[in-house]
């Protein structure tokens, strides 16, 4: 589409443009200086929003090395490439080499700024879903509790990112079919975002189509089928049928009627 065609343009020009600014500080300063480790960073992340995971790591890894030879490892600024490089590992389905470098990060971090600290927090949220994409469900809601607890705490208990975490921890309860905990996460994650958006935003339908599929889980069709419905018709105010949200909502509105004992996949958001 032209919004596609439109953000990859501009993608584009903000490489060559960083680019260009990483020429510069290499011309004027040389390679062992901050500020062109800073730039290095910069091309790097833009490479990732790309999805150019390699040429990312290559320029975050230059980042790196550049900090390392100057500040040493226990820099606070040595973590801002281990948190880079570990998030374009995750990106690239690596994960074990990526929880290592979060590990590496809070190793870094913690001592440094305290554990209720709110980059700290993200950490541990990236590792929960790392641990979730690796199916230790346990180290997963660990890692979510550590980082909704923090949020809480720095934000309150009706901040957006405090609902992204409760329906990420949801979604992990979904798995070991703990329903009830997954049910008080989507609520609770449901008023944040009905506080914050109001009743006819796509991402409160989200949640509405999340709570959907508990009611599936436990076999309560009728209430499966009302947030179902509700979810579709948010939704179908801003999207078309052509659209993945609108096609998964009624895929998982055609699981109600695949009998008893019959294997079915649901959507979530």
């Amino acid at each position: 589409s032209d919004l596609i065609l439109t953000k990859k343009k501009s993608l584009n020009e903000a490489l060559v443009y960083l680019s260009k600014a990483l020429q510069i500080r290499l011309n004027r300063l040389g390679e062992n200086s901050l500020l062109t480790a800073e730039a290095y960073d910069a091309v790097g992340m833009l490479y990732c929003t790309h999805e150019k995971y390699n040429e990312a790591l290559e320029q975050i890894k230059k980042a790196f090395q550049i900090r390392l030879n100057i500040l040493g490892e226990r820099h606070a600024d040595i973590s801002i490439s281990n948190f880079n490089m570990a998030r374009v590992l995750q990106l690239q389905g690596q994960y074990k080499e990526a929880l290592q470098l979060f590990k590496q990060y809070l190793g870094v971090k913690l001592p440094l700024v305290g554990k209720n600290h709110l980059q700290v927090a993200d950490c541990y949220l990236h590792k929960s879903e790392i641990y979730k994409l690796l199916g230790n469900y346990r180290k997963a809601i660990y890692n979510a509790q550590y980082a909704l607890k923090i949020k809480q705490t720095k934000l309150g208990k009706r901040h957006l990112e405090v609902a992204n975490i409760l329906l990420h921890r949801g979604n992990i309860y979904h798995f070991i079919k703990r329903y009830e905990n997954m049910l008080a996460d989507y609520n609770e994650a449901l008023e944040i975002r009905l506080r914050a958006y109001g009743e006819n935003h796509a991402e409160v339908a989200y949640v509405y189509n999340n709570i959907g599929n508990c009611y599936r889980r436990i076999d309560k069709m009728e209430e499966a089928l009302a947030y179902y419905n509700k979810s579709l018709s948010i939704l179908q105010k801003y999207f078309t049928e052509k659209d993945d949200c609108i096609k998964e909502v009624n895929s998982n509105i055609k699981s109600l009627t695949i009998p008893s004992g019959q294997k079915y996949a649901l959507y979530f958001f």
